[in-house]
Order: C-alpha cells, then sequence, then structure tokens
C-alpha cells in the first residue's frame, strides 16, 4: 500500500499490483454503482515479422 486517505466518509487506498493470477468461482467487481464480472483480456496472437526483399 502506497497511502490511504480520507476522502469524505470513504478511504481511498493507493497502491500498485505486483502478482495477479485467475482464480476459481465468481469475481467481485464494483463499478458504476452496481456488481459486474471480471473477465481475462484476451491477447490476439502477432504475426510474424515479414523479412524485406
Amino acid at each position: 500500500m502506497t497511502a490511504e486517505v480520507v476522502v469524505g466518509d470513504h478511504y481511498m487506498v493507493v497502491g500498485s499490483v505486483t502478482n495477479m493470477s485467475e482464480g476459481t468461482g465468481d469475481a467481485l467487481l464494483f463499478r458504476g454503482g452496481k456488481f459486474g464480472q471480471y473477465l481475462p483480456i484476451e491477447i490476439p496472437a502477432t504475426e510474424p515479422a515479414r523479412s524485406a526483399s
């Protein structure tokens, strides 16, 4: 944790993610005033570089 700041009647915790992995069960995500879901980002495969001829 880098900092903890009082913001009105809330606490804001500032930090950085050093490790993350996908677990089992439902993820808990609160955004826009409602609960949602976490979906892993699929990274598309890269095409091999073409040689200049």
